[in-house]
Parts: C-alpha cells; sequence; structure tokens
C-alpha cells in the first residue's frame, strides 16, 4: 500500500525536528531536497500546516472584462473601420486602450478574445 504524499510530507517534517539529516530523509522517501525545502518552509510559516496542496490559482482577479469595457473595444472597431483606419485588429484597437489609459487594462490577447466574439475578426 502506498503512502499519500501529505503523509509523506508529514514523516519528512517530523523527521527533521527529530534531528535527522535533510539529506538522509530526501533519500529515503525518493524526494529532492527542493520538495523538502518547500515543505519545510510551509511549516515555518504554519506550524499547524496540514501539508495539503494548495490551489496556485490567484485569490482575486484584477482584469477582469467589464461590459464597458467589451463595448469601448467593440467601439473602438467601428470606429476605426468607419473611418477606413488601416489598421482595425487587436494591436489596434489595444493600443487605443494604452493611449486612453484604460483599467486595468487588458492584454492584447483579451482584446482579440473580446473581438472574436463580437464577430469582429
Amino acid at each position: 500500500m502506498s503512502t499519500s504524499e501529505q503523509e509523506l510530507r508529514c514523516e519528512a517534517i517530523r523527521r527533521r525536528l527529530n534531528g535527522e539529516r535533510q539529506r538522509d530523509i530526501c533519500s529515503d522517501l525518493e524526494r529532492s531536497t527542493r520538495w523538502f525545502d518547500k515543505w519545510w518552509l510551509e511549516r515555518r510559516k504554519d506550524p499547524h500546516t496540514d501539508f495539503a496542496d494548495h490551489s496556485r490559482a490567484p485569490l482575486t482577479v484584477e482584469s477582469l472584462v467589464t461590459p464597458e469595457l467589451e463595448q469601448l473595444a467593440i467601439k473602438l472597431r467601428q470606429a476605426f473601420e468607419a473611418a477606413n483606419h488601416g489598421l482595425i485588429g487587436a494591436r489596434a484597437i489595444w493600443g487605443k486602450l494604452i493611449e486612453l489609459r484604460v483599467k486595468p487594462l487588458p492584454s492584447e490577447a483579451t482584446t482579440q478574445r473580446i473581438l472574436a466574439r463580437a464577430k469582429l475578426t
């Protein structure tokens, strides 16, 4: 029966706290010293940690595309097209958003997705 990863993490830290050398622990558990360092740091930050995996997803999303931002990008595209502006793609729209100092500024790829959703590509 294999030991869960979480149990291995607990065992590694328990053994280190009992005075064993990191190198020996890593060798026995077939894990890298980098792996050990990660969980040792976790234990130092929170002595009551359960050594569970944590999501790497950001806790907040700062660049949510608001309906107003979508409308602005669409209106800019339509205005560029109506004025026979030579460049009407996502990069041109994104450049104009930068010029207008839009905050939060979407990425060029997000600007492309906005235009694609509006069937303007």
